[in-house]
């Protein structure tokens, strides 16, 4: 066992370059606390890249979907029933005020849904639902914003792939060897 500014330093797995974690128990000894510190070797490095990715994502699409959701009842950002097409007007059986709230519930569950454990099923649905508005706003021959929404279904997708990447790569590390003494 090592010393790292006083706080015992234990290697975690098998692999020198993996990475450190930090043991401190509290003042009256009752928790044991840890920290991982700066990592080395190509593995973690990779991680390091998923993880930015990951949470960057998971961020940018998990608020801005929760913030669309609840601007659907408020209509600040903008008129969100503009955007409805004349036939999905037609086909749904409620006023285009209402089906927009409805709409903005779901958005609002999906964001949630991204920020929480729930992160790879709602990344995938964000994905699915994204592509639905895109088809409704070429409907509308608003090309722009189909595209703009086309890329960030493909974030959303990009998000799932990584979130289960990532998964992949906690449970390989759990079934490691948990602790070994630092030289």
């Amino acid at each position: 066992m090592a010393d790292f500014c006083g706080i015992p330093v234990w290697e975690w797995g098998g692999n020198k370059k993996v990475h450190a974690i930090c043991l401190r128990r509290d003042v009256n000894s009752l928790f044991v606390t840890r920290r991982i510190h700066a990592c080395e070797g190509n593995g973690m490095n990779q991680g390091g890249k998923i993880g930015s990715a990951f949470w960057i994502l998971r961020l940018g699409l998990g608020l801005s979907a929760f913030a669309a959701g609840a601007d659907k009842f408020t209509n600040v950002l903008t008129n969100w029933e503009k955007y409805l097409s004349r036939d999905a007007d037609q086909a749904i059986p409620m006023s285009r005020k209402n089906f927009m709230r409805l709409v903005g519930v779901i958005e609002m569950l999906v964001g949630a849904g991204i920020l929480t454990s729930h992160t790879r099923l709602a990344s995938y649905g964000a994905c699915a639902w994204l592509l639905a508005i895109s088809a409704n706003l070429i409907a509308r021959r608003d090309y722009d914003i189909a595209v703009r929404d086309v890329n960030m279904a493909l974030a959303a997708f990009a998000l799932g792939q990584l979130s289960g990447a990532r998964r992949e790569q906690l449970a390989s590390r759990s079934t490691e060897p948990r602790f070994k003494k630092a030289a």
